[in-house]
């Protein structure tokens, strides 16, 4: 797509390798299906998911 093209729908495009690209079909299909308060919820539950990774990676940073 191009960057003009980009700019003109607020869409952006990223490239996965194509052995998970059923893994991502599927969970964009799921996203789908949020409504705005439980795509916040979902939002707060991966950046949780994030930090603890994080805390365990020992690059934690309080935020």
């Amino acid at each position: 797509m191009a960057k003009d093209n980009m700019a003109n729908t607020g869409r952006t495009e990223t490239m996965i390798p194509q052995d998970n690209r059923q893994e991502a079909v599927e969970m964009l299909d799921f996203l789908g299906t949020l409504g705005d308060s439980e795509e916040k919820e979902m939002l707060a539950f991966l950046r949780g998911v994030q930090f603890g990774k994080r805390m365990g990676a020992g690059t934690a940073v309080a935020g």
